[in-house]
């Protein structure tokens, strides 16, 4: 299969750093942090308190899909960080009973994916194209094959051992001519590995079993071996044959079980009937010439008589009773067998030997039969597949997923708000919450399921017993992705991606695709929600899209972690699910070597990921950006309007949403820390992308330059605008009591929504970890860990044991601690245990132990 063609990347020009001209002046405050901490740890009581006791853990009621993914994200991490299993275990049960729930994830036909209908659409031209070609090509090399079949010299004299060798020099031969003819290399590989595979299979089997064949006397193990061998081989015995071998068989079944002169005669009777007039006369004139002519003149109704078969002949039997039974009672009945066994047994190897013997002279026309059938058939098969190309292609592939994945549909999106009740031991109780308009999804639940799948699928090993399962997790992600982007579906028209414009001339829906939006220089966005038809974006009509941090943020999360489990240089469960589906293995074997690509490959999907980021990251510098950077001299200029040539440079960095086609005067702490932890999770996904041998990362354009290139120089730019982002969080959005407020104006330059909540505190101090490992700024770290000791002196809860939701609830509503938030704070916990000052580990440890416990009861 090709490689995405739509799939192009451009620049990403993140400017932070640079001078600026004069702007309408604000005072924004410049609070000055000395190193280290500036407050001091309170005693929580947590020594030797089971606190725990007093509280009850639980998650009720409507719940947002992307705080519900978040939840089971962190538990995994928790999990994994700390090599505690029950946490991983439990988190991928979650995320299995949530998948599983009825309603809350819609479904769509695997050959109606975005993925299928790409694969399809993308190759068409290129695959009848190819078929065309193929088809010439098979009719042109059969004749030159044909010629190349070599000529077989046989004497019949040969023992049986010496014909196997015969065989494998006509295939030894074969091949050379084959590998020296002018031929297409793909036939010519395929016929080679064809013959290799067959004279293995003589090579390992035949000359073992001759071997085993030569050594036996037992003419029943000498005829299964016959079988077994034409069985392996591939040989067809004629009707003749087989219906000797056939009649050896019963007559050998016979003669093993003799009792008496009936039984000896019995067998006598079967092999004469078998033999052919000068055989007969080979065999039983020399050893009783009587027995000889009385069995010659005999009918076969008579015959059939002597092994009291239909027999009411008063002649035959007396015959029998006073002439034939006595001689063999005289010759013995024991000696009989033997003599009879030792015939069978030559006559046996007689027969092999003819019939090997006529094999070998004719095994050149067999295989010119066989080649010409092979030929026949792949020709029709190929016009059968350019026929109706798009339908087959799609019954192929309905095929393929139902055998390798085990589905015959895959997940569209899931619904925004889910209602969710886990309360104790009680089974997790997940809901659809219907919604008045089911075509809308939300950008922010696609990007925390991209994110929350990428982070079970890094650490599941792929093992027989969840192949299939990873196989379609996975499956459901890479089409996800694609409907982002847009594609070209299996009737060649174009599928618009989610982004939509945000100029106010062409504020409706754009049948754009990636290709487009990264070459623009408008602005297009993923807005914060998305009319679909299952999983295809549909018309918008004239609306103007709302953009909010938060949306932006978690999809750029979710998408640089699709960056870092699709990386091309690193091994991982993706690889192998589907290091071996080609296109030839779907199409079995209908289509020629040219687009025998993978059918998943992992170099252009991580391209298509990094391109998808890249829509969010471009937006930063082009009109309308939510980025506002603020001056030395407390200068406010939105990140397009940056001047590089006067000016002071930025040292603190915002971003708001986008309403309208308005940006809001308002900043909130979460969402700075949401984009923070966003552009630190691209930044680690791309860590090591110089190492990609990714072609459409690869390519250079017109100035010499590469994406991989342009996103090397850009990381540095990326980090600046965590050093901005970081420094407004931890110098504009710090209360007094050391807490973080939930709101800032920019207009206004002060705070204006003091209250703090919980969940506010977390994310900070989240961020603020992330900005200080990128940044090596330790002072972030500090002021992280400034923002948990108030966390400790003004939300803890001594009673209960837990945080309370914000500084105005301390009661924790009647000792109810938020299973979702309690393990958020377990998370944050578990990252400041390495960074807090050694004299307040030991109760960050009784504190971590102590939400561990509480959240131990409900998992």
């Amino acid at each position: 299969m090709r490689h995405f063609s739509f799939i192009i990347l451009v620049s990403m020009s993140l400017m932070v750093v640079s001078c600026a001209p004069e702007r309408e002046a604000r005072q924004y405050s410049h609070k000055q942090v000395d190193f280290g901490p500036q407050k001091s740890d309170v005693d929580l009581g947590l020594d030797g308190l089971k606190t725990s006791a007093n509280s009850q853990i639980q998650i009720k009621g409507d719940l947002r899909t992307s705080d519900f993914l978040k939840f089971i994200e962190e538990l995994h991490v928790y999990g994994e960080s700390t090599g505690k299993d029950t946490f991983v275990q439990a988190s991928r049960k979650m995320l299995t009973d949530f998948e599983n729930a009825k309603g809350v994830i819609g479904k769509i036909p695997v050959s109606e994916s975005p993925y299928f209908q790409a694969a399809v659409g993308e190759t068409e031209d290129q695959a009848l194209k190819e078929i065309g070609e193929t088809q010439e090509i098979l009719e042109r090399d059969k004749g030159r094959v044909l010629q190349a079949i070599p000529q077989v010299e046989l004497n019949t004299d040969l023992r049986n051992s010496d014909l196997v060798d015969i065989g494998v020099q006509f295939l030894n031969k074969f091949e050379h001519n084959i590998q020296i003819l002018d031929m297409d290399e793909r036939i010519r590989q395929a016929l080679i590995k064809e013959l290799q595979t067959y004279r293995s299979k003589i090579e390992n089997t035949l000359h073992p079993m001759m071997s085993q064949y030569l050594r036996s006397q037992d003419a029943g193990e000498k005829l299964r071996l016959i079988q077994e061998a034409a069985q392996q081989l591939d040989v067809k015995l004629n009707q003749s044959d087989s219906q000797i071998i056939q009649s050896l068989l019963v007559i050998n079944d016979k003669l093993s079980k003799v009792k008496d002169e009936q039984d000896v005669l019995d067998v006598i009777v079967s092999i004469w009937e078998i033999l052919t007039p000068s055989d007969r006369e080979n065999v039983f004139a020399q050893k009783s010439k009587d027995l000889f002519d009385f069995l010659t003149k005999r009918s076969e109704k008579q015959l059939r008589c002597l092994k009291n078969e239909d027999c009411n002949s008063f002649y035959i039997g007396l015959a029998k009773s006073f002439r034939i039974l006595p001689q063999i009672k005289k010759m013995g009945v024991f000696n009989l067998q033997k003599d009879i066994q030792s015939a069978l047994v030559t006559k046996i190897d007689e027969k092999l030997l003819l019939t090997a013997v006529d094999l070998m002279q004719t095994m050149p026309k067999l295989v010119e039969n066989k080649i010409v059938k092979g030929i026949d058939e792949k020709q029709a098969e190929l016009a059968k597949l350019s026929s109706q190309y798009p339908q087959n292609i799609e019954a192929m592939l309905r095929e393929w997923a139902k055998r390798e994945v085990g589905t015959d549909s895959v997940n569209a999106f899931e619904n925004d708000v889910i209602i969710v009740e886990k309360i104790g031991s009680r089974p997790l109780m997940i809901k659809e919450n219907v919604k008045e308009n089911k075509d809308l999804i939300e950008i922010e639940t696609v990007g925390q399921s991209f994110s929350t799948n990428a982070q079970v699928l890094e650490s599941m090993k792929l093992e027989t017993q969840n192949k299939k399962q990873v196989s379609k997790r996975i499956l459901h992600q890479i089409n996800r992705m694609l409907a982002l982007s847009g594609y070209r579906n299996s009737s060649g028209e174009d599928v618009p991606a989610f982004a939509v414009s945000v100029e106010t001339k062409n504020s409706g829906k754009d049948n754009f695709s990636i290709k487009r939006f990264l070459q623009s220089k408008s602005v297009f966005v993923y807005p914060d929600q998305v009319y679909t038809d299952g999983i295809r974006s549909i018309e918008y009509g004239n609306i103007l899209p709302s953009v909010s941090v938060r949306s932006q943020a978690l999809l750029l999360q979710g998408l640089s972690s699709m960056v870092r489990y699709l990386q091309d240089w690193r091994k991982n469960s993706f690889d192998q699910a589907f290091h071996d589906v080609t296109t030839e293995k779907y199409m079995k074997g209908s289509i020629g070597a040219e687009i025998n690509k993978p059918l998943f490959p992992k170099d252009s999907l991580l391209s298509l990921a990094v391109a998808n980021s890249s829509v969010i990251l471009t937006n930063i510098m082009k009109d309308l950006t939510p980025v506002f950077l603020l001056s030395s001299q407390s200068h406010l200029i939105w990140a397009n309007e940056f001047d590089f040539s006067t000016g002071g440079a930025a040292t603190m960095a915002g971003v708001v949403n986008i309403k309208g086609l308005q940006r809001e005067k308002r900043v909130y702490a979460q969402d700075i820390s949401d984009y923070i932890l966003a552009l630190s999770a691209f930044l680690d996904a791309t860590k090591d992308i110089a190492r990609t041998q990714a072609p459409l990362l690869q390519r250079k354009d017109e100035k010499g330059e590469s994406p991989v290139q342009t996103l090397i120089q850009s990381r540095e730019k990326i980090k600046l605008l965590i050093i901005g982002l970081a420094n407004f969080l931890s110098h504009q959005m710090i209360h007094d009591d050391g807490l973080v407020v939930n709101e800032y104006r920019v207009d206004l330059a002060q705070q204006v929504n003091q209250e703090r909540f919980l969940a506010t505190q977390y994310k900070a101090i989240q961020a603020l970890l992330q900005a200080s490992r990128q940044s090596h700024v330790h002072i972030y770290k500090n002021v992280a860990i400034d923002i948990y000791y108030s966390m400790n002196t003004i939300l803890f809860n001594r009673q209960v044991g837990a945080y309370a939701s914000s500084e105005s609830k301390v009661d924790l509503r009647g000792g109810v601690v938020n299973l979702r938030e309690a393990v958020s704070i377990l998370k944050t916990l578990q990252e400041l245990e390495g960074v807090v000052p050694e004299k307040s580990r030991y109760q960050l440890q009784l504190l971590e132990k102590n939400y561990e416990s509480m959240i131990l009861k409900v998992i």
